[in-house]
């Protein structure tokens, strides 16, 4: 709805069933399993496969707000607010076939699939950002909110799921169009910011940052960007 002129108010639900959603099993390497491989000629040490194994659900709720103002003679501030709420949920699993019975296997889903399913992702998300024109001058300042999470990766054994931190980041940029060129310099994640790092226990500390962050592990990135406009 729009109130105002300049004001404009989103609010979206979604819900999304998936049944028989195919997804990759856990690792399965008992002694049972490895000597069916071993039968079949494989001299491997467990295997993974890609079947219809659970039934799913995703749902949530997305809410915009967008305004605008007249700011500073000729130009124009626009305020842009988002709040994001998803829950993934793991609703049915399906049986174990007839010739994995006996082998030790006691379901499809390891700690890692189900992590990832379900946890991987922050339930909560926020934006705000506000962005200024006026002439051929124009600037951008958005401030990102992403919620905690739980990962499985990287990790190597039974019970690997750790929690993660929510985090926020701070984007900026400045540009100026000149007669041909729309120049910009901008950088992301300006305070460097890190996502939690993962225990000791995630090979050796190899991997010190979760593999599932949702804003990556790279730190603070700066840029600049030259766009041009060809007439044919």
């Amino acid at each position: 709805m729009s109130p105002a002129n300049n004001v404009t108010l989103t609010a979206d639900y979604f819900h999304i069933d998936i049944d028989n959603r195919i997804i990759l099993s856990g690792f399965l390497g008992t002694d049972s399993v490895i000597a069916i491989l071993d039968n079949a000629g494989l001299n491997i040490d467990g295997a993974q496969y890609f079947t219809n194994a659970i039934d799913s659900r995703t749902q949530g709720v997305d809410v915009t707000g967008n305004f605008q103002w007249p700011a500073g003679g000729s130009g124009i501030f626009g305020l842009t607010l988002g709040i994001n709420y998803t829950e993934n949920k793991i609703l049915e699993e399906a049986p174990l076939p007839a010739e994995l019975d006996g082998t030790g296997v006691e379901t499809l889903l390891d700690v890692v699939t189900r992590v990832a399913i379900e946890k991987e992702r922050p339930e909560w998300r926020g934006t705000l950002a506000g962005n200024y024109t006026n002439g051929r001058l124009h600037s951008l300042a958005r401030i990102s909110y992403f919620g905690g999470f739980s990962s499985a990766q990287p990790g190597y054994c039974d019970e690997c799921e750790e929690s993660y931190g929510g985090k926020t980041l701070v984007d900026a940029e400045v540009g100026y169009q000149f007669n041909q060129v729309n120049l910009s310099f901008g950088v992301r994640n300006l305070f460097d910011v890190y996502p939690d790092q993962a225990s000791e226990t995630n090979s050796f500390g190899i991997f010190p940052w979760a593999a599932a962050s949702p804003f990556g592990y790279n730190g603070r990135y700066l840029y600049t960007r030259a766009e041009m406009v060809l007439g044919l």
